[in-house]
């Protein structure tokens, strides 16, 4: 559908160049979903590029958001943080909430990564009370995943469950809904001391993923409870090392980092003999 709108705005004689950094905006989105994480930020650059000829000042913040998502999933977070945090305050000064929300969990999501827990819970935070107070669905459950870790990684596990609760309690039913509360529950029951429960969640979780398809989600649940649990958990090292394979021939380097900021995952791990 994006690259059909892509085609159509390249037909107009006259240019439609908002629409047209909007498309790949969103093509570095679908890219990253399924695809590779470095051609994704070739296409938001792209998207940066047009939006930036053009001046439009939302159409520059989206495309910034854009360019620092996907350098954050390439763990390049030094090169993301300048583009995230312009969106920020573009969005601030434009009064887009809903953008405001998404660019703040993107951003609260890189500190995470960056070890900076407090900054994270800032951000994730304001953008949780942000989806709360738009009543929002599509990206809320995103946001509150990000939160309750990002909670968990400082102690307050507590405030992690309730945070999971409320979202459950607000955002429906849908597959993508359920699997990113799942996966926040998981290391929820992590940081509780339950890895019993915490592997049988993550499980569930990796039937979700295989029943829908998509082999680079598969791959990362694969690759997230061998390193947490031990390969034995997914059968075998095989098994591990392919998933390995294709996250690292797709560029995935926050999905490859993950486990390994699992409450307890390196005790975990040294017990069950993941080995990699």
């Amino acid at each position: 559908m994006f690259e059909e709108a892509l085609a159509v705005t390249r037909e107009n004689e006259e240019g439609d160049t908002w629409a047209e950094s909007r498309a790949f905006a969103m093509l570095a989105v679908l890219e990253s979903e399924t695809g590779d994480e470095e051609q994704s930020l070739v296409l938001a650059a792209q998207g940066l590029a047009i939006a930036e000829s053009a001046g439009d000042r939302f159409s520059v913040a989206v495309a910034h958001e854009s360019v620092g998502s996907a350098l954050r999933r390439l763990l390049r977070l030094d090169e993301a943080a300048p583009h995230l945090d312009a969106a920020v305050q573009a969005f601030q000064e434009i009064g887009a909430r809903w953008e405001l929300a998404s660019v703040l969990t993107s951003r609260g999501i890189a500190h995470r990564y960056a070890g900076e827990p407090e900054d994270a819970i800032r951000d994730l935070r304001e953008a949780y009370r942000l989806c709360r107070e738009l009543k929002e669905r599509s990206i809320v459950t995103w946001t509150a995943r990000a939160y309750a870790k990002a909670l968990v990684a400082t102690g307050d596990v507590t405030g992690a469950r309730q945070v999971v609760d409320e979202t459950a309690a607000l955002a429906g039913t849908a597959p993508d809904t359920v699997d990113w509360l799942l996966d926040a529950e998981t290391s929820i029951l992590l940081a509780e001391d339950e890895a019993d429960v915490a592997l049988e969640r993550a499980l569930a979780l990796l039937r979700d993923v295989r029943e829908r398809g998509h082999e680079k989600d598969v791959a990362a649940q694969v690759w997230w409870v061998a390193r947490v649990f031990g390969a034995e958990a997914v059968g075998g090292a095989e098994e591990m090392g392919s998933a390995r394979a294709l996250l690292e021939s797709l560029h995935a380097e926050m999905l490859l980092r993950e486990p390994d900021l699992a409450p307890g995952a390196v005790a975990i791990h040294e017990d069950g003999g993941a080995g990699a």
